[in-house]
């Protein structure tokens, strides 16, 4: 929203004659102040020249023409929004995915791009706030399975394909979505795995548990529910033994009582014949 905002701004004061810098940096800085997430919110010409935007040194001028993000907008009349690869800023110098729009002079023709940069840090907080335990992972990955990012991090593994068997058979199948068991490539472990491909967007994301550690609850509620059926078992156990015991004694009383009734009625029989 930031970005088409960002062009309309542009294509507007170019048909209005030309982009007061000072205002449409003004502008620029508006828009990016709601934006605590991302690292720079900028413009180029159609050469290239980021000239404005936030976070520039003045007088010192960064061409980004031989960027994926730029050449596709500039050969694309409506090339939409474009997702970079993971790339290492020229100004900030730190890992980011570009995120980029094209701007069109009056004529149609090139005019440069609008940009937005986002740090892989950005990605990896976020996912540090999702509990997978100490084994698993959250991952993003772009169309072709690149790694952007990845919580916990394992060194300098953006960019990395490796991934396992089983998610590269479905993945190039054409599911969009799958859960699968398998060994992950990039550490050698065995994991529960689940991934969804963003929308129409070149993302995927990948939520991956390790084995022993999902089914850790499940195996202590098992335990539980055997120990209460131990537990069941034996005091049904003994309840029934106590019952038995209570019963044969009833049998023995009975017959008691059974056999001193006869008696007595043999003695008044006895009596009554006397």
């Amino acid at each position: 929203m930031a970005l088409i905002a960002m062009k309309n701004e542009a294509e507007g004061e170019m048909a209005r004659g030309g982009i007061d810098k000072e205002a449409f940096n003004r502008y620029i800085d508006r828009l990016y102040s709601y934006m605590p997430s991302l690292l720079a919110l900028r413009m180029t010409t159609s050469k290239g020249d980021i000239i404005y935007g936030t976070g520039l040194t003045p007088g010192v001028i960064v061409n980004i023409a031989d960027r994926d993000y730029f050449n596709f907008e500039r050969d694309k009349f409506n090339g939409g929004i474009y997702i970079s690869k993971p790339t290492l800023g020229r100004v900030s110098g730190k890992w980011v995915i570009n995120i980029a729009r094209r701007v069109n002079n009056p004529d149609g023709s090139f005019a440069g791009i609008v940009f937005g940069s986002l740090t892989i840090e950005h990605y990896n907080k976020i996912f540090s706030g999702i509990d997978v335990g100490k084994k698993g992972s959250v991952s993003l990955r772009d169309s072709e399975l690149a790694l952007i990012a990845r919580h916990p991090e394992l060194g300098n593994t953006t960019g990395s394909k490796v991934v396992s068997k089983e998610f590269s058979t479905l993945y190039k199948a054409g599911f969009k979505n799958a859960t699968f068991k398998g060994l992950a490539g990039i550490d050698n472990t065995e994991r529960l795995v689940s991934y969804r491909k963003i929308a129409d967007y070149p993302l995927v994301v990948v939520v991956a548990l390790a084995q022993d550690e999902y089914l850790a609850n499940w195996r202590k509620e098992a335990m539980t529910q055997i120990g209460l059926v131990a537990l069941f078992t034996l005091v049904g156990f003994f309840s029934s033994k106590t019952l038995w015991i209570r019963w044969k004694r009833e049998k023995v009383i009975e017959t008691e009582l059974r056999k001193a009734k006869d008696e007595m009625e043999q003695r008044v029989e006895q009596r009554t014949a006397d």
